[in-house]
């Protein structure tokens, strides 16, 4: 729940699971409102059904979702918080949202920069370019090469600019060494080994948590709060690989022990992003 807006997810072995958890709730939530003299917008009333492209495009039929004796409408693609999601979690919608405000901000770069000294562009890419790079990258953070390599164009683009390579080209390398940024998808995977922290150090919700459990042979630690390794799923499909329980996991094994046991989120941060620390997410 945000503000007005309020998300149910229900998740099931088959489409009518979802649908009889999902209609369940929504008669609660519909008692719930009218117990407090509040009305749901049904014009806005969406529902979204994720799954595979083999799952969802061999349906024999469509759950049946709705409000009392209303149906809600079913949407390929929805925003939440900011984050287009698409019912095969392709995360396309997203990155072409982003990429046009990540174009534009670059743009406003080039335009600033016969009037502004060095710094002042990277303040500006920081304000207008970055956050668009970062924000909730570690959700989508599965996306294909295709995805990652158009982003990073982007990315090269902007650091051409300020260091004033513009027109050469295969120059991208030296302009991001010469701004000592990491690549966008050395980024995410900083992204993730942060989130990582949380979930072993207690500073995430026990939803997440308690998807994660650590390897036998450190079992006389406690999770939370130590250095121990996680167990690495065996993924027999791709949506596993791309699961933070087992992508998070293998990052996190990865990492030494004085770093997964550093005191603070602050210290952590500060060890991952160090000059040489290159992390993968995949």
């Amino acid at each position: 729940m945000f503000a007005d807006d309020t998300t149910l997810t229900a998740s099931g072995e088959s489409v009518l699971d979802a649908e009889l958890a999902i209609n369940h709730d929504l008669a609660n939530i519909k008692q719930w409102l009218s117990a407090n003299k509040l009305s749901l917008n049904l014009v806005k009333t969406e529902y979204l059904l994720i799954g595979s492209r083999h799952n969802i495009n061999n349906l024999f039929h469509a759950p049946k979702v709705h409000v009392g004796d209303i149906p809600i409408k079913r949407v390929k693609e929805t925003k939440a918080l900011g984050v287009y999601i698409d019912e095969f979690l392709s995360w396309n919608k997203h990155i072409e949202v982003i990429s046009k405000k990540i174009s534009s901000g670059i743009g406003a770069i080039r335009k600033l920069k016969p009037h502004v000294d060095h710094n002042t562009l990277i303040c500006a890419y920081n304000a207008l370019v970055l956050p668009h790079f970062d924000y909730c990258c570690e959700v989508w953070d599965t996306i294909n090469l295709t995805l990652c390599n158009r982003l990073q164009k982007l990315q090269n683009r902007a650091a051409r600019i300020i260091v004033g390579r513009i027109n050469e080209h295969g120059q991208s390398e030296l302009a991001l060494a010469e701004l000592n940024w990491k690549t966008l998808s050395e980024r995410r995977a900083q992204f993730v080994a942060s989130q990582m922290y949380k979930i072993t150090h207690d500073l995430a919700p026990k939803r997440l948590s308690n998807i994660f459990h650590e390897t036998p042979s450190s079992r006389h630690y406690n999770l939370r709060g130590s250095s121990t390794k996680l167990c690495l799923p065996h993924p027999k499909t791709d949506y596993l690989k791309k699961s933070l329980s087992y992508r998070g996991a293998k990052l996190w094994n990865s990492l030494s022990d004085d770093i997964r046991n550093k005191e603070s989120l602050a210290a952590f941060k500060t060890s991952i992003r160090a000059p040489g620390q290159v992390l993968k997410s995949t």
